[in-house]
């Protein structure tokens, strides 16, 4: 047990300790003035399904951008509440909005049928329950101008109004360090479909086998996509360029979430991603078990303190900075909160996403 904690925790840190290098490495990226053409046009793609309380936050920060040059293609999946409604009134309003009905349900058929009829030579990819920073679509485009990445990942971050909405920004903070970090080491293992943006062409040569048994996760399997065929990836490190999203309402949503995520991380082919995904639920799991053992062995009480503290200060080298770049210092607080919990999740929804079925959005998916 010793041998297997100590080990397993010096392979953790060097992960991070790498992210941590990544992240410093890529430079921060500020939008300058740049020539504009036809092909700095950009089509905003946005699945909706039952999100009328957050799309109008959504629609007003897209209005507000101080870069007009786009249109907005709303694809609603099949919606049971008063969003296609809201959507509606909106295209009436706005030619630069479209709305279409998806043809059948789930978020894969209705980002492919959006994309399917954009107009413009550059996608960006939101959720619909997204805010969006004012010059976010200035930033992307320029960046896009500049560099020509194939795929460009942008950060994410959660509103946080209360310590369990902190929590989960906390947690989810580290999964964006973790896509900026490893970016910056040219490994990307994560990223999110709430602030992704590629060339068409990126999507018409990479958009092939995204893996049709997974109700969701077309962003992953199209950045594992690009990285299995040496495709230029990049991560738009800006304080200004980060989508806000909002976390589970509940703990039930907070489970079920997870559950999804971790339902999908069995069909992915990229052995940096499983590495990591493997030694991180590794560290949790041999921990939690020393953790037990100590109870019926306090000898090991010291081994499982120091491995702990171990972890944290290397997470904390590596959020702290990323909490404070992306304007989210709530989120410091409670990174050692988060960091006694974390483990016992981890390991139960990893485990649970294998076997146990999780709803999206009002509707049940199977494993």
């Amino acid at each position: 047990m010793i041998v297997i904690l100590s080990s397993f925790t010096v392979i953790y840190c060097v992960v991070i300790m790498l992210f941590i290098y990544g992240w410093h490495t890529i430079p921060i990226f500020k939008s300058q003035p740049e020539k504009t053409n036809t092909w700095s046009a950009v089509s905003i793609v946005i699945c909706c399904r039952n999100e009328e309380n957050r799309l109008m936050p959504l629609i007003d920060s897209i209005k507000k951008q101080s870069y007009q040059n786009f249109e907005v293609i709303f694809a609603n999946d099949h919606s049971t509440d008063n969003s296609l409604a809201i959507l509606l009134e909106q295209e009436k309003e706005n030619n630069q909005f479209r709305v279409i009905n998806t043809t059948h349900q789930g978020k894969k058929i209705a980002l492919r049928e959006a994309i399917a009829i954009t107009k413009n030579p550059l996608i960006f990819c939101c959720d619909a329950d997204c805010t969006l920073p004012v010059s976010l679509l200035e930033k992307i485009v320029s960046y896009h101008l500049r560099y020509n990445p194939d795929l460009l990942i942008g950060g994410v971050k959660y509103t946080a109004n209360n310590f369990f909405q902190t929590m989960q920004a906390t947690e989810f903070g580290s999964l964006m360090a973790s896509a900026a970090g490893s970016c910056g080491v040219k490994m990307p293992i994560l990223c999110s479909g709430a602030n992704l943006s590629f060339p068409i062409s990126t999507w018409k040569k990479y958009a092939q086998n995204l893996n049709d048994k997974a109700v969701s996760g077309d962003d992953m399997f199209l950045m594992l996509n690009v990285k299995h065929n040496q495709g230029n990836i990049q991560f738009l490190k800006s304080p200004d360029a980060f989508v806000t999203t909002q976390p589970a309402d509940t703990t039930s949503d907070f489970f079920n979430q997870h559950q999804r995520w971790s339902a999908k991380t069995t069909l992915y082919h990229d052995w940096q991603t499983i590495f990591v995904a493997i030694t991180v639920f590794a560290w949790c799991l041999i921990w939690i078990i020393a953790v037990i053992h100590a109870f019926f062995n306090v000898k090991i009480w010291g081994l499982v303190i120091l491995t702990w503290c171990i972890k944290l200060f290397c997470d904390g080298c590596l959020l702290i900075p990323f909490f404070n770049f992306s304007q989210q210092k709530k989120a410091i607080l409670t990174i050692i909160p988060a960091a006694v919990t974390y483990p016992f999740y981890i390991v139960y929804t990893a485990i649970s996403g294998l076997f146990t079925s999780f709803r999206w959005k009002n509707s049940v998916a199977k494993k």
